[in-house]
């Protein structure tokens, strides 16, 4: 949803199949979950959740793609933790730049383990950056 209108929706397998993620529409909007001034930038909307669940808001690229319209939306953010998957460490660098270039208050947080598995030392290191 955005503004309280219904712009998109994504499902994902629970068999295997492919591809994992479907997204059914065609919004170039991320999935935002949490009413935090800080945000973090993750691939999936199941990691997004679990940011809402430390007291930040999760930002799901649903990818690792970011958009004009993806910057758009975070500039409204105090600051943006850039948090994708660890097989996609370049990527989060890229990002990161990306944002601070278009003066975005951005850093990379590099991630042990997917942070939807909630790795007990991502948590840990994480929290502390989670303020309002």
């Amino acid at each position: 949803k955005h503004k309280s209108t219904l712009v998109d929706a994504i499902g994902r397998s629970l068999t295997g199949e492919q591809p994992k993620w479907l997204r059914y529409g065609v919004a170039r909007m991320a999935y935002v979950t949490g009413e935090s001034k800080t945000c973090v930038v993750v691939e999936d909307a199941v990691s997004a959740a679990v940011v809402e669940t430390m007291g930040g808001t999760g930002f799901a690229l649903l990818g690792t793609t970011l958009l004009r319209e993806h910057i758009d939306m975070l500039r409204t953010y105090d600051e943006v933790i850039v948090a994708l998957d660890p097989d996609a460490c370049k990527k989060t660098i890229e990002i990161t730049r990306e944002l601070k270039s278009n003066g975005i208050n951005a850093l990379a947080f590099y991630l042990c383990d997917d942070l939807k598995y909630r790795d007990e030392k991502d948590v840990e290191l994480l929290l502390p950056l989670l303020k309002d």
